[in-house]
């Protein structure tokens, strides 16, 4: 199975949409050939975004602290310092002219020799242009789905 790492956007994507593909992807993962990984980071980011997903979803906080719950136990989050500090610098240097924020969860691919999970264009699109294409779209990683 490929590691894939979960970046901050997929996740509100599926707290604001429990029915989505983004959701359906988190909880089947398995079956769409991929083993799930992020860093302590994304709580933070979610936790930050906990009043606009609240609104915009119309979850109460309970459903929403429970949803939350339930995506984040099919994520194997590994803490940020058990990644090299040369492959951290190195993450910093493909995401300093897009969003540092991303470098987490850049750093934490190239660790792990994975792909990073992402909504983000601009990020998909940075990278590439640096030569990195350890990235996923949502679309691109239902299209892996080993057929049956």
């Amino acid at each position: 199975m490929i590691p894939v790492v979960v970046d901050t956007n997929i996740l509100l994507s599926a707290l604001l949409n429990p029915n989505g593909k983004e959701a359906d992807l988190l909880f089947n993962a398995a079956a769409h050939g991929v083993r799930l990984f992020s860093c302590h980071f994304l709580h933070i980011e979610v936790l930050k975004h906990k009043s606009k997903i609240l609104k915009l979803s119309g979850l109460t906080e309970s459903d929403y602290l429970e949803l939350l719950h339930l995506l984040a136990r099919r994520i194997e989050f590994i803490d940020e310092g058990q990644v090299p500090a040369a492959t951290l610098d190195m993450a910093l240097a493909l995401t300093k002219d897009v969003d540092r924020k991303d470098a987490p969860f850049v750093a934490l691919a190239l660790h792990l020799g994975g792909i990073v999970w992402t909504g983000d264009k601009k990020l998909v699109v940075a990278l590439t242009k640096k030569g990195w294409k350890s990235t996923a779209s949502t679309r691109e990683l239902l299209a892996r789905r080993p057929k049956h």
